[in-house]
């Protein structure tokens, strides 16, 4: 699962391991899986890669991403059929929660954009926006306008943000050409995250 969901390579040890697991999670032992898969809607199917990769984890990456993690961690720990249900409702639960607040940004920032001319890589900042889902409204911003994305979640006068790129351009690179601007950053060519002041968006940007 963890190596469906971070989206590596699926070739030599990698495709061993996801083949194997595959074959595995068809006839689940663990409760909390089984229970996950049902209450999904995907117990009755051959269980893929695309299962994992648009089923299982994003319900298991909603807790985290909207601050309940241990409940995905106590899903897959259990051994109890009760709670397992429980535990794979809730998730579902926080998997809609997090698919309505990622449509709320989505739709916010696509008309931040709208409202000016768009030729450099894309900043954006509100205070009304969630951390953990920002990154998929970056990804989906990046796509549509075929342009490096920055969204950033302010705090008072702090701000923090998640960069995704687009067409070979260097994330990283970029961030430290303008870090005299940041308080921090981190990542790699094609995803990052950072934090900065908000008197500093304006220099960044």
């Amino acid at each position: 699962i963890g190596t469906v969901a971070d989206v590596v390579a699926l070739t030599g040890e990698n495709r061993y391991i996801v083949r194997k697991g595959l074959s595995m999670l068809e006839h689940t032992e663990r409760p909390g899986l089984a229970a996950l898969l049902r209450e999904a809607g995907a117990s009755d199917r051959k269980i893929s890669s695309t299962t994992i990769g648009f089923t299982i984890a994003p319900r298991l990456n909603a807790a985290g991403r909207l601050g309940c993690v241990t409940i995905a961690v106590d899903l897959l720990m259990t051994d109890d059929e009760v709670e397992a249900s429980r535990l794979a409702l809730e998730l579902c639960e926080l998997n809609r929660r997090r698919q309505a607040l990622e449509t709320d940004i989505w739709n916010e920032a696509s008309q931040m954009v709208q409202k000016r001319t768009v030729d450099s890589p894309i900043v954006l900042a509100s205070e009304r926006w969630h951390q953990g889902v920002i990154g998929i409204a970056a990804s989906k911003l990046a796509e549509q306008y075929s342009l490096p994305t920055v969204m950033i979640c302010l705090d008072g006068e702090k701000g923090k943000g998640s960069c995704r790129s687009y067409g070979g351009f260097n994330l990283f690179d970029a961030l430290s050409a303008c870090s005299e601007h940041l308080e921090g950053f981190g990542g790699h060519a094609l995803a990052a995250g950072l934090n900065i002041k908000r008197c500093k968006l304006k220099d960044f940007e």
